[in-house]
């Protein structure tokens, strides 16, 4: 899968493999890029028969000196790349609901 990252405009490969489960409740993801490699956890926690809390924790951790320095400044606009990762946590919280109501 190539995708951008959020301060490059160059596409990047980034392998994404699922590396453990907890039915019902979690998601464990790991990842690779050329330059960085990461883990993703999705989590969800029913709340009540309608409402559904999902945390999503992530880590990235650079393996090359560019990477380090793109990181590095990515602090500068911590805020506008919050709100993209904010904007895609509610895209895959609504392709959930979506799916359940289409399924149950």
């Amino acid at each position: 899968m190539a995708d951008r990252l959020p301060l490059s405009q160059h596409p990047v490969e980034i392998g994404v493999r699922l590396t453990g489960h907890d039915p019902g409740n979690a998601l464990d993801y790991g990842f690779e890029a050329e330059g960085f490699d990461g883990r993703l956890r999705i989590e969800v926690m029913a709340l009540s028969p309608r409402r559904t809390r999902m945390m999503l924790e992530s880590e990235v951790l650079p393996r090359k000196m560019m990477t380090r320095l793109l990181f590095g400044s990515a602090w500068l606009v911590k805020g506008q790349i919050q709100e993209r990762l904010d904007a895609a946590a509610r895209r895959l919280a609504g392709m959930i609901e979506e799916r359940c109501r289409a399924s149950g």
